[in-house]
């Protein structure tokens, strides 16, 4: 499983849910400093659920401080990430933009 994927996608994931640039996040940006309220943590572990094909409990969120707490849980998934592997692939972008990303 490749780390430096998963911490892509997440990135990408907190930036598009918090309205941020992916930019001026890393691993060890502090959820709470982002301002993240229950709503926000809704919303992030339904796209992190959906992105990694994963369930989350409201206790495993609950734990999540930073970023790198998110993409370390998902490395660490038990079922040697088989699902998460399975969901890093590359996604066609619409017409005019620029980057790849990956689903």
């Amino acid at each position: 499983m490749d780390r430096e994927a998963v911490e892509r996608r997440v990135l990408e994931i907190v930036a598009e849910q918090l309205g941020r640039d992916v930019g001026e996040l890393s691993r060890d940006t502090r959820l709470d400093e982002l301002g993240v309220d229950s709503v926000d943590v809704v919303e992030l572990v339904m796209a992190v659920e959906d992105a990694f094909e994963v369930s989350i409990s409201d206790e495993t969120a609950d734990g999540w401080r930073t970023i790198g707490d998110v993409v370390q849980w998902i490395i660490d998934r038990g079922d040697g990430g088989a699902g998460v592997t399975a969901k890093l692939r590359p996604r066609p972008l619409p017409p005019g933009e620029g980057r790849a990303s990956i689903d």
